[in-house]
């Protein structure tokens, strides 16, 4: 029996189903959870189906917003993880209290995501792209409700394929096109500018800051909050500085609503952050990945570090 036959076993097993999405979720965690939703709850009209976890206010009205879920349901139900590989990364941090627990994801898996029934292509553009494949093998069709949701995580996560312009990545972007009435409509959305967002873009181009091979900007929550914005409205925007003056990677140093600092990494073909979002407790992909901070006092930590990893190369 494949991992894919054995996760869809336990899935057919389960009277309820918790999807779980990870912390400051993005169009990739949300689209990944909505249409598998959307699908689980299509094929098994007699479970309960619940996604935990929020909708940023800045992806598009079709994602629906998360469920309420209350402790009893989750220790009674198979909890999936998508998008990440560790309950500590959970947006709900309640998903370690389901009775069993399968991973279906993208990103390298740290220590503790490696004990677990787990989906993962590594390599793969989007966990939306990894879903497709799972489904695929096993006969597994979907409409174009899934299709929206799991072509948005595609475009938001590979940044409209300038992070990732693979063949394979388009093929799937295609596949994905053929079961929706109007993707250009998505893409609109996805890209749509609006007035907070240049007020953004105006700060972003003129606080960036250099190091011998990196660009990087500090965001302090006065720098977005009075704009309307949130973190996640404007972590995804640290692209707009990649290969600035041919630089190898991009960074951000977020200062959160709540408290602590988002990083967010992007590096250029050659580079890797992985490991170094990895060294600061966060990972991801080798050209897309994150981590957090306790404070702006750490991102020389951040730099010095990245500077090291270079002169290793």
């Amino acid at each position: 029996m494949t991992i894919a036959e054995r996760i869809y076993t336990k899935i057919k097993e389960y009277p309820s189903i918790v999807l779980f999405g990870h912390k400051d979720p993005d169009g990739d965690c949300v689209g990944s959870t909505r249409g598998l939703k959307h699908l689980l709850q299509s094929l098994f009209p007699d479970k309960r189906v619940l996604v935990s976890g929020t909708r940023p206010s800045s992806l598009p009205a079709f994602l629906e917003e998360g469920d309420e879920v209350d402790e009893k349901t989750i220790k009674e139900s198979l909890g999936i993880l998508l998008d990440h590989s560790d309950t500590e990364r959970s947006e709900d941090r309640r998903s370690s209290l389901a009775k069993e627990i399968v991973i279906i994801d993208h990103h390298i898996p740290g220590t503790k995501g490696r004990d677990k029934l787990s989906y993962r292509i590594v390599d793969a553009p989007s966990c939306t792209y990894v879903l497709s494949l799972f489904l695929e093998e096993l006969h597994l069709d979907y409409d174009e409700e899934c299709a929206k949701a799991f072509f948005l995580g595609l475009v938001t996560d590979s940044d409209t394929f300038r992070l990732d312009a693979r063949k394979e990545t388009f093929e799937a972007a295609m596949k994905f096109a053929a079961k929706i009435k109007d993707p250009s409509q998505i893409l609109k959305e996805v890209n749509k500018p609006n007035e907070s967002k240049l007020k953004f873009l105006s700060f972003l181009y003129t606080h960036y800051r250099f190091t011998r091979n990196a660009c990087y900007c500090v965001i302090r929550k006065e720098d977005y909050l009075p704009l309307g914005l949130g973190q996640n409205d404007i972590s995804n925007e640290v692209s707009m500085i990649l290969g600035l003056d041919d630089k190898e990677f991009a960074i951000f140093f977020v200062e959160k609503e709540d408290s602590g600092i988002r990083v967010e990494y992007r590096a250029n073909t050659t580079g890797d952050v992985e490991k170094i979002a990895r060294h600061f407790g966060g990972g991801g992909h080798r050209n897309a990945s994150g981590s957090p901070l306790s404070s702006l006092s750490q991102v020389k930590d951040v730099l010095f570090y990245l500077e090291k990893e270079e002169e290793k190369e």
